[in-house]
C-alpha cells in the first residue's frame, strides 16, 4: 500500500522531491533483504541476488537524483 501511495505521489510537481526521498528509503529498507540473500547464496547462485542488489543501487540513486532536482 506504501508502495501505491508514493508512487501515486510522484506524479504531481509538488509532492515529487518528498515522495523521492521516501522512495529511496524504501528501496534501501527493501535492499537489506536482497544483501542478506547475497551472503547466504550458495557460490553458484549468487548472480540473481547481485542483481538486486546492483538494481537497488541504481534504483537508489535515481530516486535521490530526482528528490534532489
Amino acid at each position: 500500500m506504501a508502495l501505491l501511495a508514493d508512487a501515486a505521489l510522484l506524479l504531481p510537481a509538488p509532492t515529487r522531491p518528498a515522495a523521492a526521498g521516501a522512495t529511496a528509503t524504501m528501496i534501501t529498507v527493501f535492499a537489506v533483504a536482497h544483501v542478506d540473500a547475497l551472503v547466504h547464496a550458495p557460490a553458484g547462485r549468487r548472480w540473481s541476488p547481485a542483481l538486486k542488489v546492483l538494481l537497488n543501487v541504481a534504483y537508489v540513486g535515481w530516486a535521490i537524483a530526482v528528490a534532489v532536482s
